[in-house]
């Protein structure tokens, strides 16, 4: 109860973090590197994967022989997501049409299946090689780091446009489009990067890559 009592304060204080970078701007610190001016700031750090690629060895003889087989499930095909419209707000007063369309994200379920596998390859040459690559969770995040991100002077009304088109497209409701990068587009931005692992709270050069931004 003592654990949990330390673990609340600590997850509110990151959550209210978040959301206020999200909220305002934090003036970045600026640094001099090799002649050219870089900004930096804090950002929140999601957790970070990396992929590996582990081998079994998937039993294709009979019960007949005498082996050392475990059981192994494996994710063939990922979980999936995408944004669909559903329906057309009754309410809505947009020049265009297209505007008015309520999306909603649907997902899939993953794919799984179980195998055999020989514990020991030794055991028998009835087998196949079954290559298997899944993200493993290398680092935890709720930390927050320093990051390079996109200097104030060039947060220009071209990045706004590319940024606010970029969400909009994914099924973001950002309302109408500005040249500012106000408090809606921040707010789609944020869940964007907690959604792709995405540092968070900043525009972090990370971030402008992912979403084929120029900047």
């Amino acid at each position: 109860m003592k654990n949990l009592k330390l673990f609340t304060p600590l997850f509110m204080l990151l959550f209210a973090y978040s959301n206020a970078i999200a909220q305002d701007n934090i003036e970045p610190t600026v640094l001099q590197v090799n002649n050219s001016e870089k900004c930096f700031a804090e950002c929140l750090m999601g957790d970070q994967y990396e992929e590996q690629t582990t081998d079994y060895y998937v039993f294709t003889g009979n019960a007949e022989e005498e082996v050392d087989l475990e059981t192994v499930v494996l994710e063939v095909k990922p979980k999936t997501g995408k944004w669909v419209k559903k329906f057309k707000s009754p309410d809505c007063a947009a020049p265009n049409p297209d505007d008015c369309w309520v999306k909603c994200y649907v997902t899939e379920p993953a794919v799984m299946e179980e195998f055999k596998v020989l514990k020991d390859k030794t055991q028998s040459d009835n087998y196949t090689v079954k290559s298997h690559t899944a993200k493993v969770l290398v680092k935890k995040g709720g930390y927050t780091e320093e990051r390079e991100v996109l200097c104030t002077d060039k947060i220009t009304p071209s990045v706004v446009k590319q940024l606010q088109k970029a969400l909009k497209n994914m099924g973001y409701d950002l309302g109408r489009s500005t040249k500012k990068l106000n408090t809606r587009t921040k707010e789609a931005l944020t869940q964007y990067q907690k959604r792709h692992k995405l540092p968070v709270g900043q525009l972090d050069l990370e971030t402008l890559k992912k979403l084929n931004i120029e900047f």
